[in-house]
This record gives structure tokens, sequence and C-alpha cells, in this order.
């Protein structure tokens, strides 16, 4: 669906990320994780077209990016980006935002527009603040509202930089869990993840970032070696209650002198 070629992007110049070669296939799952300040920002909005590539291309669906309209991108690329303004609206009215790309002049809102609205709300759980300012909701309930926008968008790739960010740990597990309900409908999602513990439980491809490039990419517990160098971490698997295996990371043990 998606691919990027050799991509560099960065700002005022100078590159972020360093020539990244990335795949993305229909209805795939892409978890990227690494430390702070290793380009996991920078690659999303690389991808969502904010930021044009230093080196190389992009590519979605055969055709390169810079030969789609904003409104066009718009349609297959959908961002949640990891800060947001609070604009003077209510939670309904941000949520129509996210069907500009089908308006034609003067963006009439149509009885479609509407029910997309309406049921993107209902699928994160926030119906009941449609009529509330954004600036008298939590930052949960924000961030809630800010994903309902990018499902009433309806583009097929979406690409989320630490959605669970503000969430409590019971709306964190819920926002894995429909994470992975778009990802079984056929959403191609690339989700940035700080959590090592819920990156892995997400499933799909993990792909880690340090200092701008790609340096491991596969089957997360594949990667357990190459995560506990890069965070300086131990992993520990455990199992649950329920009989599931889980990895649990922690701070090595200090050597003694």
């Amino acid at each position: 669906m998606m691919e990027l070629r050799d991509v560099s992007a960065g700002y005022r110049g100078r590159p972020a990320i360093h020539h990244i070669d990335l795949r993305l296939t229909r209805g795939s799952l892409t978890v990227l994780i690494g430390p702070n300040g290793s380009g996991k920002s920078t690659l999303l909005r690389a991808m969502a077209g904010l930021l044009s590539p230093l080196t190389g291309g992009i590519w979605l669906e055969g055709r390169e990016a810079a030969r789609y309209t904003p409104r066009q991108w718009a349609r297959r690329v959908a961002l949640l980006p990891q800060m947001r303004s609070v604009p003077a609206l209510t939670a309904g009215q941000l949520v129509m935002h996210g069907r500009y790309p089908y308006l034609a002049f003067p963006r009439t809102l149509t009885q479609q527009d509407q029910q997309a609205a309406r049921q993107a709300l209902e699928r994160v759980g926030a119906e009941g603040l449609t009529d509330r300012p954004l600036q008298t909701l939590s930052g949960g309930e924000r961030q809630r509202v800010y994903l309902a926008m990018l499902l009433a968008q309806q583009a097929d790739l979406l690409l989320l930089d630490e959605p669970a960010t503000y969430l409590d740990i019971g709306h964190q597990l819920e926002m894995l869990a429909l994470i992975r309900t778009l990802s079984d409908e056929g959403k191609t999602l690339v989700v940035v993840m700080h959590d090592l513990t819920h990156a892995l439980e997400l499933g799909g491809r993990i792909c880690l970032l340090e200092e701008g490039r790609i340096t491991a990419q596969g089957d997360g517990r594949a990667l357990l070696p190459a995560i506990e160098r890069a965070f300086t971490v131990r992993a520990l698997a455990l199992r649950d209650g329920r009989g599931r295996d889980r990895v649990l990371f922690e701070a090595p043990e200090r050597v003694k002198e």
C-alpha cells in the first residue's frame, strides 16, 4: 500500500531520519518503538505528507506522493499526532472536521457526513461528549475525540502517534483493543508506542528505531535482544492468570563495584 524508499527527512534541511526503507502492505499493523529522539514521530510525519523527503521518495498505492492533491491524500492517509491544539470547538464539531476531504464547495455537511461522525464518536465511546467544548474535556476524553475525528475521515491508512497518551490503564487497554479491531477490519495502521509491553501485545510487525534509522524489525519476541540493548532494560517473560505469556521490562541490576 505504501512504500518508503531511501527516505531521509527532518527539519530546516537537517535530517532526523536517515535512509528509511519500509513497505506497508494493505491491512498490516506496524508498531514503531525506539528511545526518545530516535525519529519515530518524524517518520510518521513524513509518511503523513507533512515533511518532504530530503532524499528518496514515498509511494502510495504505486503512485508517488507528490502526484496526489491534498484532498486525495487526506482521503487515504490520516494522522493522529502526539501534540495537538485545543480549538474553541465542541467535540462534535471537531469530529466533523474529519469529513472535510469529502466536502465540495461550500462545504455543506450531508446526512452521510453526520452519520459517519456520529458512528466514529460511538466507536471510541465518546458519544456523550458531542456537545461538550474541548476545553472542558480531560486529556483522555480529548484523545478519544481526536481519534473519532480520524475514524470519521475513513482513510485506509491510519498513523497513530502514541494514541494511549493521557489515558488511564482501563482506557489504554480499550485503545489497544480498538487498534486490533481496526486492523482485523482491514485498516492499515502504523502506531508509535512508548510502552514496550503494550507494543508487543499489539502484535504485528515491530520496527525499532535508533538515531533516525530502523535497526531491527520483525516479530516482537524475536527482537527482544535488540530491544534490551537499545533501551538498556531486561525483558522478563511471565505467564498471567489466564495462562497467557507476557513480557515485562525492568532496569538491569547495577554492576557491583
